[in-house]
């Protein structure tokens, strides 16, 4: 029998789903409502329930956002409750929401996951979901990881001070004097981060982009956030396992030509100090593939999943 999968609405709908996220996920994955929905918000955001007898037993979310010059469509949650599980609901509204994405105009491809915001960026080892996701077609072959380090003993690694004043390269965080630099410089070599740049510069968070310059030269750049960034802000949303006083960095780009003089690893010094300064105590990294680079920091690795894509 077909179900008839209504349209989320929050006003109706965001406490049952807290109930629901409790139920299936919550014990792994800790949310308040508040987080839930700051996530939900995203871009173009077009989620489903399914309620039976007036209970919400089956939920997902999807959104579309620019990747690049492109356009690309997220699933980004998929929950149904325990006791409505293997009996095909879940099978359904993944069909119901993948196919309403693939009818979406000039979209590229389908992620398993969402890049920002985001509960996941793809499906989370540590949920015995795995399998189910294969028998609908997604590919699960590469893992990806998130970390964490608690800085309370941290400091800047006197070789990584010492090199940075022989290779002339200073840090600053932006001011609305420094943004249109930064901006040319992601908009040159991290396309996919200018829009993020935009967002943080528009919420007035521009003590959390980091600069690195050479004399005047921008040649790398690094995002962060702490309990003082914008609240609708969503780098951060596991501060329920975290603590509430977690931030976070990401987005560490160097420059093409100007790599091989130890910015990138001096980037991420620099911004832990810093966060440690702004009461920061787990500082968490997500979807990272090269752990060894941050691992040289003391940052360990925290939790691990499985990305995928579906071309259109």
């Amino acid at each position: 029998m077909a179900h008839h999968f209504a349209i989320f609405e929050p006003e109706r709908d965001l406490d049952d789903l807290v109930t629901l996220w409790q139920s299936t996920v919550g014990s792994q994955w800790p949310l308040n409502a508040e987080r839930i929905q700051l996530v939900l918000n995203g871009p173009e955001a077009h989620h489903f329930a399914l309620r039976e007898e007036g209970r919400l037993i089956a939920f997902a979310a999807t959104f579309q956002s620019p990747r690049g010059h492109d356009k690309v469509g997220h699933l980004a949650a998929l929950l149904v409750a325990p006791d409505k599980q293997r009996q095909g609901i879940g099978s359904e509204l993944h069909d119901v929401a993948f196919n309403y994405l693939q009818q979406q105009p000039g979209l590229r491809a389908i992620q398993l996951g969402s890049i920002y915001p985001r509960f996941w960026c793809g499906v989370p080892t540590n949920l015995p979901v795995a399998p189910f996701f294969v028998r609908k077609g997604w590919q699960l072959d590469e893992i990806v990881y998130d970390m964490v380090r608690d800085l309370r003993d941290f400091s800047i690694p006197t070789r990584i001070v010492e090199r940075m004043q022989r290779e002339g390269i200073r840090f600053e965080v932006a001011t609305p004097e420094t943004i249109d630099a930064l901006r040319a410089f992601e908009e040159r070599e991290f396309y996919n981060w200018l829009r993020a740049v935009n967002y943080m510069a528009s919420v007035g968070d521009y003590q959390d982009l980091l600069i690195a310059f050479d004399g005047e030269r921008v040649v790398g750049s690094l995002v962060t956030s702490c309990p003082q960034s914008n609240p609708e802000r969503t780098d951060v949303i596991w501060q329920g396992l975290l603590g509430e006083d977690a931030g976070s960095l990401g987005s560490v780009g160097v420059a093409v030509s100007e790599r091989g003089r130890g910015i990138g690893i001096a980037l991420v010094a620099y911004a832990s100090e810093i966060l440690k300064q702004r009461g920061v105590r787990n500082c968490y990294i997500d979807w990272l593939v090269l752990t060894d680079f941050y691992g040289k920091l003391g940052y360990e690795n925290w939790r691990t999943y499985q990305p995928s894509w579906r071309e259109l």
